[in-house]
């Protein structure tokens, strides 16, 4: 919310999140102009299906030192 209320550019920043990533939250990621969501759990595979259309990097089961890539893989630098 701080980022629309100052005006400030979302689409260098991501999204961290602890649920089951679904293609509802998925669309309000999109809305808000986030290119990478990143959660603690999985996504769903129409969620997938949605991210690669949006072209949105999607992180999942992201847990002490280990993650899953699920799209964007050419987004991730380690």
């Amino acid at each position: 919310g701080q980022c629309f209320l100052e005006g400030i550019s979302r689409d260098d920043k991501m999204i961290i999140f602890s649920g089951r990533v679904s293609t509802e939250i998925l669309l309000k990621v999109a809305r808000m102009g986030v290119p990478v969501l990143i959660s603690r759990s999985a996504p769903t595979d129409r969620a997938l299906q949605l991210a690669e259309k949006l072209n949105i990097t999607v992180l999942g089961f992201v847990r002490g030192k280990r993650l899953t890539i699920y799209t964007g893989q050419e987004q991730v630098i380690f």
